[in-house]
């Protein structure tokens, strides 16, 4: 299937296994770039070589988004390799869109879209 994503850059968090993996998979597969994070960094590296070996464009950033300056960090880090396109949280969504709101307000570098402040029902 094509869904024109192909050169998006995602980022998905809680994504080195289950379904936070499976969807970088998914994404991948459309072409899309993929920034991969979660807390454990052995299982992230797994995640990344596993990607990379399908011939995905990957990077990946170690730790918990539950936490606000972790999170600030992997945006940051994203922001800085490539830009967001796509935010997938599979975790703490709070602390995630929180630096998301602040990247935007400092770098200008991420568009946001207030309507995905609300957690969906």
């Amino acid at each position: 299937m094509d869904l024109k994503l192909t050169g998006k850059v995602v980022l998905i968090t809680g994504s080195s296994r289950g379904i936070g993996l499976a969807t970088a998979k998914a994404f991948a597969a459309e072409g899309c770039r993929i920034m991969l994070s979660a807390r454990s960094a052995e299982q992230l590296h797994d995640a990344e070589a596993a990607l990379r070996g399908t011939g995905a464009v990957v990077a990946a950033h170690a730790g918990d988004v539950a936490d606000p300056a972790d999170s600030a960090r992997l945006i940051d880090a994203t922001v800085a390799a490539r830009g967001i396109d796509i935010l997938v949280t599979m975790s703490a969504v709070a602390a995630v869109v929180r630096a998301l709101r602040t990247a935007a307000m400092t770098t200008g570098a991420v568009r946001w879209n207030a309507t995905w402040s609300r957690p969906c029902a």
